[in-house]
């Protein structure tokens, strides 16, 4: 966690959260870019930060999203997001 100094005399805590970016995600899921950027443009797959023109996940939304796509048979329907 980051903090700022305020007055050189107390700091404040900053929450920081592990970005990552597409093509790190892509590898990750060994999916193609492409899959992954038509997610996005319909609304599927973890939440996403857009800075500037760069994309970025958040480890932990990462991480929620494979937690909800956990399956204990090819029947269970789960707890499918969209």
């Amino acid at each position: 966690m980051n903090s700022i100094s305020t007055h050189h005399t107390e700091c404040i805590p900053i929450p920081t959260a592990t970005l990552i970016d597409e093509k790190a995600l892509a590898r990750r899921w060994s999916i193609s870019l492409k899959t992954l950027r038509n997610w996005r443009v319909s609304g599927y797959g973890p939440a996403f930060r857009k800075i500037g023109r760069s994309v970025r996940y958040a480890m932990s939304d990462i991480q929620q999203f494979e937690t909800d796509k956990r399956r204990l048979s090819t029947s269970d329907g789960g707890r499918d997001v969209r």
